[in-house]
């Protein structure tokens, strides 16, 4: 047994799901539903994490074109 198995300790997965649980708002909510918002969260996160990527590497290109012109003219191209 694992130490994560004691939360559906006496529960069939059935039960388990519809069980409520409380989130900090003080709102009740079934296992399945809490665990459906986590994953959209996790989600919202991970597009947010790519979409900061990209746009970091937009600015590393602006900056290495810049930096391009900025030689070129130092070097009379």
């Amino acid at each position: 047994m694992y130490r994560g198995d004691f939360h559906n300790w006496g529960r069939t997965c059935g039960e388990n799901r519809y069980r409520l649980v409380q989130t900090h708002g003080m709102e009740m909510l079934s296992i399945r539903e809490r665990n459906m918002r986590v994953w959209k969260l996790k989600k919202k996160i991970d597009d947010k994490e790519n979409e900061l990527t990209n746009i970091k590497s937009k600015v590393k290109e602006g900056m290495d074109a810049e930096r391009k012109k900025l030689d070129n003219r130092r070097t009379g191209f």
